[in-house]
């Protein structure tokens, strides 16, 4: 299982450790075996049986948000967050894996969600019935988080739909809603392969799928291609589908809005898909004056702490990881966050202290 990431192991474990300066998940927890190095160093040793995977080892896979901050500043562009969904994969394999991760896969194969929620009837009640079709060619993916903690958003991307007067797009509306994230970041690799090959019979009847959710998209387009599936299907964000209704003409947005708004890149949708340009078009499109940004921003963005199982493990340290950004917010008199993640929404929402996200 970790034979297969040889070269990335060997190169992280004798590293100077450049990217421990820029690691979140290293600087909120101050432990060496937190920061990529440490955690490389450790699936070294196991791979060589110096090691005996226990419960506390495992546990340190766990200890990322797959942000990919380390693979911006490192020499040798590697990238780690597979090679600890290998370490966790191990961990399951072996039944040594953290509770609180098998609680949580336990709810996606279960309920099919993260949130042990009936997904599909939550976004029957958001949405109008006229957007649930059996034989739409463009369908919207909101995903688990927006349907079930970020509602507003839903109802914001429906209206723009009524205002462009968009009828061909529906909702994604299958016994599957989940993309099958969660089951990855916890080390559930065959249920999460059953889960993906299930989406992907799906997408291959439509033209284009519409996603909202930057981890389902590089779900969807990476993660299932990791697996060896492919898809016909055109995958793009909320973000960019959006733009290009702005570019052609098709939706007129108003300039009322005078705040001093900063946008936060999310690691999905930037470092992981590269994509920075469209939300900032899109936001621009409201807004009387430029889009602010942090000074941390674009492919050097921080990282919300919201990423992979980390907050359900350790929601202390993802906290702080939030403050850190929220903190940049303010640095740059931020009177409003905007971003194109639900996760980052409610992350840096709920540490935001009066600046609204």
């Amino acid at each position: 299982m970790l034979d297969q990431y040889r070269k990335e192991i060997e190169y992280c474990t004798f590293c100077p450790k450049m990217c421990r300066f820029v690691c979140p998940v290293a600087i909120a927890d101050a432990n060496e075996s937190s920061h990529p190095t440490g955690k490389m160093t450790i699936l070294h040793l196991l791979r060589d049986e110096a090691l005996d995977l226990d419960g506390e080892l495992a546990e340190v896979f766990y200890k990322c948000t797959g942000c990919m901050l380390c693979e911006t500043f490192c020499e040798h562009d590697q990238v780690l967050p597979p090679v600890f969904e290998a370490g966790k994969a191990l961990a399951v394999d072996r039944g040594v894996n953290p509770e609180a991760a098998e609680r949580l896969a336990a709810k996606c194969v279960e309920k099919g969600s993260p949130f042990g929620a009936d997904l599909r009837a939550e976004q029957r009640r958001l949405v109008p019935n006229r957007y649930f079709s059996d034989e739409a060619q463009v369908v919207y993916f909101a995903g688990c988080t927006q349907i079930h903690q970020d509602p507003k958003a839903l109802n914001g991307f429906v209206k723009i739909l009524g205002k462009a007067k968009v009828d061909t797009v529906a909702a994604w509306d299958h016994e599957d809603m989940c993309c099958g994230y969660p089951l990855m970041a916890t080390g559930h690799m065959k249920e999460f392969e059953a889960l993906a090959r299930r989406n992907i019979e799906r997408m291959n009847g439509l033209k284009k799928l519409i996603v909202a959710d930057p981890g389902c998209l590089h779900t969807f387009k990476t993660r299932y291609r990791d697996l060896g599936l492919s898809t016909r299907v055109e995958l793009v964000h909320a973000s960019e589908w959006l733009a290009e209704l702005i570019d052609t003409g098709a939706l007129t947005p108003k300039r009322t809005e005078r705040e001093r708004v900063v946008y936060h890149d999310p690691c999905y949708l930037g470092r992981h898909q590269e994509i920075y340009d469209a939300p900032r078009a899109v936001l621009g499109g409201f807004l009387e004056g430029e889009v602010g940004e942090f000074r941390w921003n674009r492919e050097n963005s921080k990282c919300c702490g919201g990423g992979e199982a980390y907050p359900v493990l350790f929601p202390e340290e993802a906290e702080r990881i939030a403050d850190a950004r929220v903190e940049d917010a303010r640095e740059r008199a931020a009177e409003r966050i905007v971003t194109t993640c639900p996760t980052c929404v409610k992350r840096l929402g709920r540490r935001s202290d009066g600046v609204p996200v």
